[in-house]
C-alpha cells in the first residue's frame, strides 16, 4: 500500500513539471500580453458585462506566432471570421433542442479535418475554431446576450491581431532569420552524427536527418511566406547552401559518387497545392479524418451524457473531452492529459470559490481575469496541469462578470464546471482507450503505402523529366508524406505493440525515402543510371496490388532491393538489372494471337 501511495504521489507530481515548450517564452508572454491588453480594452470601452467575454476573441494572438508579418495578419484574420462563424453558428443553433448536439459535433468534424488538413504551420489546435459553436450554444438561449458575444469576438479578434502585428513590427525580419537559422542548426547536427565513413547509432542518424529535413521545409514555407512573390537574394542563396549540404550527406550515405559535385535544382517548391492537400486530408483512412472523427466522437459521446445527467453548462463536458483529444497521442498521454485536466480544474474551481466568497468588486474581477488570461498564456505550454489551473478561474470569472453573477450563483457555476470537466475527462478516456488499437495501425499501414507510391512518383518524373516543375512538385508530395508518415508511425506503434514488426520497414522506406528528395540534386549523368530501375522496381511493386506491402517482411525485404539499385552506379550492375527489367517506358512485345 506505501508503494503504491508513493508510486501515485511520484505521478500526480510529474504532471506539474515543467517541459520543454515548443514556444518560446518571449512569445508566450506576448501571447499574454496582447490578450491581456483586448480584455483591458474591451472592458474599458464596453463595461465588464460586455468586455469579460472578449478573452475568447484574443486567443487570435496565439496563431502563426513566429511567422513573416503578413503570413500572420492573413491567418488571424482568417482565423477570426472562422472563431466568428463558428460562434454565429451556435447561436444561431441554440434553441435546437437536442440537435444542438448533433450539431456542435459536425461543426468540430469540419473544422478539425479543415485544420489538420490545410493549415501548413499549425497554430494552436483546432479547438480555437469551433470553441465559439459550443460557446455560443449555450449563450445564445438568451438571444441578445448570444449575438452580443458574436460581434465583441469578432472585435476582440481584429484588436489581438492589430496589437500583435505592432508587436511584431520591432523586428518584422526575425522569422525568416530565426527559421534560416533553425534549419542551418539542424542539419549541422545531421552531420555531426555522421562523419563520412564512421559507423554511428542509425536511430539518432535517422530522427537527425528527419528533423534536419523537416526545418529545412519549415524554413523553405517562411521564406516564401515572407518575400510574397518577391525573391530574396541573400536567403535564397543561404538556404540553397544549407539545402545543398544536407543532400550531400544523404548522397554520400547512398555511396553516390562525389557529392561534393551535387548542383543545384531549380527553386525548391515547398508549397502544396490546395487540391492535394484536400484528396490528403478528406480521406477515411487520412491522419487528419481519423484525429477529427475521434475529436467529434468525444464531443458526441460528452453531450449526450451531460444532457442526461441534467448539470448546467453542457457544452464544457463537449470542449473538455474535445480538447483532451484534440491530438493524437498515445493512450497513455491522452490518460495522463486527462488526469491533469481534472486535477487542476478542480485546483482552478477552488481558487475561483474563494474569490467569489470575498465578494470583490467588479472592476477587481476584471484585473484578476487579466492576471489569470496572462499566466495561463505564459504557462499552459511549458506545464499544461499547470496552465488550467490559470484557465479554469479566468474562464469561471468570464462567465460570471458577463452574466453578471455573484454568491451562491458563482459557486453554483464552479460546481457546473468540475462536474462537466470529469464528465469530459471520463469520456474522452472511453474514446481513446476503444479506439486506440486497432484503428491506428490501419491509418499508419495506409500513409505508409502512400508514401512508397509518393516515392515512386518523384523517381518516374525524375527519370522522364529531370529537375522540372512537375518533379519538383513530387518532391514536396513526398516530403510531406515522409512526416505525416513519420508521424503516423510512432503514434501508432505506441498503442499497438503488433507494429514492431514493421519497423524495419519504416526504417528501409525512409532511407529510401530521402534518397529519393537527395536524388533530385544529382548531376543529370548520374540519374541516368539507378533512377529509371529503382522507378521501375517500385511500379511493379505497387502493381501488385500493394500486395509485397502488406507483410513487414516482404515489405522491408522489397524496400531493401529498391534502395539497393538506387545506390547501385557500377555498369555492370546495372545492365544486369536492364536485362532483368525491361523498362516500362520501352514498347512491350504484342501479345501471340489466338490462332
Amino acid at each position: 500500500m506505501a508503494l503504491r501511495f508513493v508510486r501515485l504521489r511520484n505521478e500526480t507530481v510529474e504532471l506539474f513539471r515543467s517541459s520543454r515548450a515548443p514556444v518560446r517564452l518571449e512569445m508566450r508572454w506576448q501571447f499574454g500580453i496582447v490578450s491581456a491588453l483586448v480584455v483591458l480594452i474591451c472592458c474599458l470601452a464596453l463595461g465588464p458585462t460586455a468586455g469579460a467575454v472578449s478573452s475568447f476573441g484574443a486567443m487570435v494572438s496565439q496563431w502563426q506566432n513566429g511567422r513573416p508579418l503578413l503570413l500572420r495578419i492573413r491567418t488571424m484574420l482568417l482565423a477570426t471570421a472562422a472563431m466568428t462563424a463558428s460562434t454565429a453558428l451556435g447561436v444561431t443553433g441554440a434553441r435546437l433542442g437536442w440537435l444542438v448536439t448533433p450539431l456542435l459535433v459536425a461543426i468540430i468534424l469540419v473544422m478539425a479535418t479543415l485544420y489538420y488538413t490545410f493549415v501548413q504551420l499549425q497554430g494552436p489546435g483546432p479547438l480555437t475554431l469551433f470553441y465559439g459553436a459550443a460557446f455560443g450554444s449555450y449563450l445564445g438561449q438568451s438571444p441578445a446576450i448570444g449575438w452580443h458575444v458574436v460581434w465583441v469576438t469578432a472585435l476582440a479578434g481584429v484588436l489581438a491581431t492589430i496589437l500583435a502585428s505592432l508587436a511584431a513590427l520591432r523586428d518584422p525580419h526575425s522569422p525568416e532569420r530565426l527559421a534560416i537559422a533553425q534549419a542551418r542548426e539542424a542539419v549541422d547536427t545531421f552531420e555531426s552524427v555522421r562523419p563520412y565513413g564512421q559507423v554511428v547509432d542509425t536511430k539518432i542518424l535517422r530522427a537527425a536527418r528527419a528533423e534536419a529535413y523537416q526545418a529545412l521545409d519549415r524554413a523553405w514555407i517562411t521564406i516564401h511566406a515572407a518575400r510574397a512573390g518577391r525573391r530574396s537574394t541573400t536567403m535564397d542563396t543561404a538556404m540553397m547552401v544549407i539545402n545543398r549540404r544536407l543532400s550531400a550527406a544523404v548522397a554520400s550515405s547512398m555511396k553516390w559518387p562525389n557529392p561534393s559535385k551535387v548542383e543545384s535544382p531549380p527553386e525548391l517548391q515547398s508549397r502544396l497545392t490546395l487540391g492535394f492537400r484536400a484528396r490528403h486530408g478528406f480521406r477515411l483512412s487520412s491522419v487528419a479524418w481519423f484525429t477529427a472523427w475521434r475529436i467529434g466522437a468525444a464531443g458526441l459521446v460528452a453531450g449526450l451524457v451531460s444532457s442526461a445527467v441534467g448539470v448546467g453548462h453542457p457544452y464544457w463536458s463537449i470542449l473538455t473531452s474535445t480538447i483532451i483529444v484534440q491530438v493524437w497521442m498515445s493512450r497513455i498521454s491522452v490518460t495522463r492529459r486527462a488526469i491533469a485536466r481534472a486535477i487542476s480544474t478542480v485546483i482552478g474551481s477552488l481558487l475561483f470559490a474563494g474569490i467569489t466568497l470575498l465578494g470583490v468588486p467588479p472592476w477587481v474581477e476584471v484585473g484578476l481575469l487579466i492576471l489569470f488570461v496572462i499566466l495561463m498564456n505564459v504557462t499552459i505550454l511549458a506545464n499544461y496541469a499547470l496552465g488550467v489551473i490559470f484557465l479554469t478561474p479566468m474562464a469561471l470569472l468570464s462567465s460570471e462578470i458577463g452574466n453578471g453573477l455573484s454568491g451562491a450563483a458563482g459557486l453554483s457555476l464552479a460546481g457546473d464546471r468540475v462536474v462537466q470537466t470529469f464528465i469530459g475527462a471520463a469520456v474522452s478516456l472511453v474514446v481513446i482507450w476503444l479506439t486506440g488499437l486497432r484503428i491506428p495501425k490501419r491509418v499508419a499501414l495506409d500513409q505508409f503505402r502512400r508514401t512508397v507510391a509518393a516515392i515512386e512518383a518523384l523517381l518516374d518524373s525524375l527519370s522522364r523529366t529531370g529537375r522540372s516543375a512537375t518533379t519538383m512538385a513530387h518532391r514536396s508530395e513526398l516530403q510531406y508524406e515522409l512526416v505525416t508518415n513519420g508521424t503516423a508511425a510512432a503514434r501508432a506503434s505506441e498503442d499497438d505493440p503488433a507494429l514492431a514488426d514493421w519497423q524495419r520497414a519504416e526504417r528501409v522506406m525512409a532511407d529510401l525515402g530521402y534518397a529519393a528528395l537527395a536524388a533530385c540534386w544529382l548531376p543529370k549523368p548520374a540519374l541516368d543510371a539507378p533512377v529509371p530501375e529503382a522507378a521501375d522496381l517500385l511500379e511493379r511493386g505497387l502493381a501488385d496490388g500493394d500486395g509485397i506491402l502488406r507483410d513487414p517482411d516482404d515489405a522491408a525485404e522489397f524496400l531493401t532491393r529498391v534502395r539497393d539499385t538506387l545506390s547501385e552506379f557500377d555498369e555492370a550492375r546495372t545492365g544486369a538489372i536492364r536485362t532483368v527489367l525491361p523498362r516500362r517506358r520501352q514498347q512491350e512485345p504484342p501479345e501471340p494471337s489466338a490462332g
